[in-house]
């Protein structure tokens, strides 16, 4: 969903009393004033006496009407100027209170991901050619069960799970159509970890989307890490498959665990919206979460055609309205990966903290996700480490 936050407007200082054209004005009809009323003075002009009053006398309600706005814009300027002063420093208190809630983070202890080998994401990442797998389904050489997987999974983090086990307990959230053995099977995979059973507090499936689950994990106060496992298995013999196999699995926290494990990555808060919106949202974004501008590679996610040049040309719009110079380069994730829907978005979260270690840099991605855009950024460093 789209952030509950806009922008704050920019607005103009009262223009200032430009004193020198008062004191122009009041001078000149001063002056003229005492002309008029010198000359009724003087016996030569006694036919144009009467006439001579009038005009002293206009002079004076003039005089006296300019000194009445002199004070009046004296007055007005001075209570535009407090509003003015009010509005930034409110301005500046909403916007910190929204920029902190915007870069709030999740802290990625570990992931692992199973593609098919046919997928080079590595030669990708070092810019290097690779084989094109775009639009078409990329799968497994043979079937895996459910099982086969999950163990595959645990076991490729046991080692961080077994140091996070001194420290907090575990929730785990697949990310599948329920499946009923699925609880059973992660019960007794988890005992073949040797970790204590009491560790492991919950096993649920959820249908919500990666935005949902990670939002929740930021703004959420459990004392339970994450542990999230999303996958996508197709049977290789059938000739119906639409979308490329995967498997992943992601350790994830709200906070900073002490211990010799350091998050892998950090999760900047995750940003959804329609597509219609991808000008005005990302102008958003970009403003309450400007790290977006340290990242080197924008990877898009089923984003190609008309869209891929919509979001390029909303990218290049964004650097002109923020006035920054953004060094990056945008990269099809389809290539690798074949074809992809939403649920790989969590296979996208590990390639992106994968990426950000491997380059020693923020790693961006804009992902088509059911008729909307997903915006993320994944950093290697904190953002207090890192200066924007």
């Amino acid at each position: 969903m789209s952030w509950p936050i806009k922008l704050l407007l920019e607005i103009n200082p009262p223009r200032d009393v430009n004193f020198k054209r008062w004191f122009v004005a009041l001078s000149l009809v001063s002056i003229a004033s005492c002309i008029a009323f010198v000359f009724s003075l003087i016996n030569v002009f006694s036919d144009w006496k009467y006439e001579l009053q009038q005009l002293s006398l206009l002079f004076v309600i003039l005089i006296t009407v300019l000194l009445f706005s002199f004070f009046l814009r004296i007055y007005v300027y001075g209570l535009y100027l407090s509003a003015y002063h009010d509005y930034c420093y409110n301005r500046e208190g909403v916007k910190k209170e929204w920029s902190e809630w915007a870069t709030k983070q999740a802290y990625l202890y570990d992931t692992a991901f199973f593609i098919a080998n046919k997928s080079d994401v590595y030669s990708m990442l070092r810019d290097v050619p690779f084989e094109l797998k775009k639009d078409q389904a990329v799968i497994f050489d043979k079937v895996y069960t459910r099982k086969e997987i999950f163990y595959e999974l645990l076991l490729s983090v046991r080692q961080t799970l077994l140091a996070l086990a001194h420290h907090t307990g575990f929730d785990m959230i697949i990310i599948n159509e329920e499946n009923s053995s699925d609880v059973n099977d992660i019960r007794s995979l988890w005992a073949r970890l040797e970790i204590d059973s009491e560790k492991l507090h919950t096993v649920l499936h959820t249908p919500i989307s990666y935005e949902k689950v990670i939002s929740e994990i930021i703004d959420g106060d459990s004392l339970f890490t994450k542990i999230v496992i999303a996958l996508k298995l197709n049977d290789p013999t059938s000739e119906n498959v639409h979308v490329s196999d995967f498997a992943t699995i992601n350790i994830i926290t709200n906070r900073n665990l002490i211990g010799d494990v350091k998050p892998a990555s950090y999760i900047y808060r995750p940003h959804q919206f329609l597509h219609n919106d991808l000008q005005d949202e990302a102008e958003k974004h970009a403003y309450y979460q400007p790290q977006i501008y340290t990242s080197k590679k924008v990877w898009l996610g089923e984003v190609a055609g008309e869209q891929g040049s919509y979001c390029s040309k909303s990218l290049s719009t964004l650097c002109h309205v923020s006035n920054k110079h953004w060094d990056m380069a945008g990269y099809d994730l389809s290539l690798i990966l074949g074809k992809i829907e939403s649920q790989h978005s969590w296979l996208i979260l590990s390639l992106l903290s994968t990426a950000s270690q491997f380059l020693k840099s923020p790693q961006m991605t804009i992902t088509n996700c059911d008729e909307q855009y997903l915006i993320n950024l994944i950093d290697n460093i904190d953002n207090t480490e890192r200066e924007v």
